[in-house]
This record gives structure tokens, sequence and C-alpha cells, in this order.
């Protein structure tokens, strides 16, 4: 029985198949209804392309993708995705509000029906107060915020997140992570989370799924049974937490060397 994602012997190559790019080989996986998965690894390992491939973005040069058991084919309706650059999603000249309600206007809402769901993720979000702010006018981390409640205002049941904190200082990127948990608990969806930190997949990850280096393929699966209060940082500094934390690093130390040498060569 597969999970509500299946990825199946996927395998992708940019280019001629004989000459090109090959960027992910045979990769499989199964992420399963309210799971989230964080994918790590060294850069140019695949992950974002894995993404992709999941959000119908890009096509596989084989094996297949199927999301409740239907082949992946185009973006999916059921799919929200969050980037790194946030700041070049949203619009500059529409406000925080206007932001946060314009996928639920491209989607034919009225503005009375959407102005409840907008002011429900201004809220959740930390953001009451700035609704007529531009983008322009708030942090980084409070532009990831609006970007969030734009994608969780349509309700996807996929989420799709690739490092989305990466262009955030050290400690906005720790409380945007206790966001994620709330939002976790709040909507309940699945989520792949593409990361290169190790902590931050650990903390956040149902499971941590390790990538080698190009062409990227599934190393090492970790399961993450920690049982914390899961929203206090504090598990961090426990033992068991940073153990885990060694264990994918030693798996991922070899990659990285291998990545970092292929980039000299």
């Amino acid at each position: 029985m597969g999970g509500l994602i299946s990825i199946r012997e996927v395998t992708k190559t940019f280019g001629a198949k004989t000459e090109g790019l090959l960027a992910l080989r045979a990769v499989s996986l199964e992420i399963a209804q309210g799971e989230l998965i964080s994918l790590v690894g060294p850069s140019g390992c695949g992950k974002s392309t894995l993404l992709n491939l999941v959000a119908g973005l890009l096509t596989p040069t084989s094996g297949e993708i199927l999301i409740e058991g239907k082949r992946v084919s185009g973006v999916p309706e059921n799919i929200g995705m969050v980037f790194q650059q946030y700041s070049k999603t949203l619009l500059p000249w529409r406000t925080v509000y206007e932001n946060i309600g314009l996928g639920l206007e491209l989607k034919g809402m009225r503005g009375k029906e959407r102005r409840p769901i907008v002011e429900d993720y201004i809220d959740f979000m930390g953001l009451s107060g700035f609704e007529r702010k531009k983008p322009y006018e708030l942090s980084g981390g409070m532009q990831q915020r609006v970007a969030l409640a734009r994608t969780l205002s349509y309700k996807p049941s996929i989420l799709l997140m690739d490092e989305p904190f990466a262009s955030v200082d050290a400690q906005t990127r720790e409380v945007l992570q206790e966001d994620i948990l709330r939002i976790r608990e709040k909507e309940r969806q699945t989520v792949l989370f593409v990361t290169h930190d190790i902590r931050e997949a650990i903390y956040l990850g149902d499971r941590a799924v390790v990538m080698s280096a190009r062409p990227g393929r599934i190393k090492g699966v970790f399961d993450v049974n920690i049982r914390r209060g899961r929203r206090d940082p504090a598990v961090k500094a426990t033992a068991e937490f940073n153990s885990l934390a060694e264990q994918v690093w030693g798996l991922i130390k070899d990659e990285v060397l291998d990545s970092l040498r292929a980039k000299r060569d």
C-alpha cells in the first residue's frame, strides 16, 4: 500500500539522456498522510529537483510520482509551495492583506468571502497591525510569514518547502521553525521540507531523508522518534537529539566532501 505521495524509481536527467546532467537516480520514497519529511544533503544533490518533480513543475526522465494514487502530470490542485526567495514571490505593489488574499482572488473568491480567511491567517501568523504595509516595509522574517500565510489561505493538503528559511538570520530562523510546528498543529498538512541544516531537519521532521551527492539517491532515512513537547526548542539540547544529529552527519559527511571535490574537478 502506497503513501499519500509515492515516488517510484524516479530518475531525472537534464538535456540528452546520453550526454545530459544526471540529477537524480532511482529515487523511491513513500510519504504518509500528515508526515513532515525533511530532505537533507549536499548542495547540488537534487533536493530541489525532487521537490519540483513532486510539484509537477518537472517531468521524470523515468519512474513515476503518484499523489493519492494518481500519476503527477502538471501541477496538482492540492499543492502549495513556499520558496527560499520569498521577496520575489510577493507582489511589491500589493499590501500584506492583498498579497495573502491573492491565491483566493485568483480562484474567483469574492472580497467579502476572502476577508475572514485572510484575517484569520493575518492573526495566526502574527501580522496583525501590518495589514496595509507593503512587502518592502517588512523584515525578511515577516515577508516569509506573508508568503506562508498566502500559501496556507487556500488550504493545500500538501506543502512543498524549498529551503524557506535560508535567507533569514539565525534568530529569525528559530522563530520561523516554531511557526512551522504551529502550522502543523493547526493544518495537519503533509510536508516535504528541503533544508541544508541537519538540526533543522531533525527538529521539524518526522523522518529525515539523507540524499547522496549528485546524482542524488536516497542514502538513508532516519525516523525522528524523539518525543518532544515538539514546540519546546530545549529538545535541541538533549543527548538524544544530538546523537541523532551526529548519525545524520556521519552519513552525509562523505557526500558533502564528494560534492566539493566534484566542483573542484
